[in-house]
């Protein structure tokens, strides 16, 4: 009995540190409704979760995009877009978050 296997890299995740190629050859494997960058050798992924185009980033909760509206240069879209993002309560923990970890930074000046 013979036992085919095919090899499948692993899928994209947010906050991989990739090579080009190796991003490349991941990306094509994902859904079309899931979107990613490679910036700086880390990966920075976006979902689109609705029929009106939005891309909304699961690294930063409250970035929202308007694909739509970001190919035909429609800024008053685009900020009403974003600040609709911008007013969730997933943004606001997300805020909430980074405040409790910079104030227990010690403050460096430089």
């Amino acid at each position: 009995m013979t036992t085919e296997f095919t090899y499948q890299p692993p899928v994209l995740e947010p906050g991989d540190h990739l090579d080009q190629p190796t991003f490349h050859a991941r990306y094509e494997l994902m859904p079309e409704t899931i979107k990613a960058e490679l910036i700086n050798g880390v990966v920075f992924e976006a979902v689109l979760p609705d029929v009106e185009g939005r891309y909304c980033s699961v690294v930063f909760p409250g970035l929202w995009l308007d694909g739509p509206a970001l190919l035909a240069l429609d800024g008053k879209k685009l900020i009403a877009t974003l600040q609709l993002g911008i007013e969730t309560r997933e943004h606001a923990q997300f805020v909430s978050q980074l405040a409790d970890e910079c104030s227990r930074r010690p403050n460096v000046e430089g």
